[in-house]
């Protein structure tokens, strides 16, 4: 009889310790997977963003561009529609000139879309480059929830 209070005390206080244990660290990842989860899915959005207008040469024909303000409007109504409602975006759009024989550089920016501050936001940032014209640009792209 002794044995088996003994086991069962025993017993209750390993459930009690595997309750606990297991309570904590429910706690601790879904605290961290919320917004880790969030920081992914910001980044991804920012990614696909940057990546097409990659690759359907909008970020070159900034250099081309004559009208920089339609550029910037089409550029800021395309991130309006191709980025989710529940998401703000920010691009800063940096483009450099460059003389090779003295290394002086001539740079402007422009930025587009709108401003805010938040805990969790992604940056994402893309060179593209038109070197048999000396020129290259840098996109840096924020984006973070409402």
């Amino acid at each position: 009889m002794r044995r088996g209070v003994v086991f069962t005390l025993d017993a209750l206080v390993a459930v009690v310790i595997a309750v606990i244990a297991l309570t904590i660290l429910m706690q601790m990842l879904s605290l961290k997977t919320s917004s880790w989860s969030k920081e992914i899915s910001l980044y991804n959005s920012a990614q696909d963003f940057l990546t097409s207008r990659d690759k359907n040469d909008t970020l070159e024909n900034i250099f081309t561009s004559t009208d920089m303000n339609s550029t910037m409007s089409s550029l800021n109504i395309s991130m309006t529609s191709q980025i989710p409602a529940s998401m703000v975006a920010r691009m800063n759009i940096t483009t450099c000139y460059y003389n090779q024989t003295a290394l002086a550089f001539n740079c402007s920016s422009t930025i587009t879309a709108q401003n805010s501050t938040t805990n969790v936001k992604s940056v994402l940032r893309r060179v593209f480059t038109d070197p048999t014209n000396n020129r290259y640009g840098i996109a840096v792209m924020e984006v973070w929830y409402r």
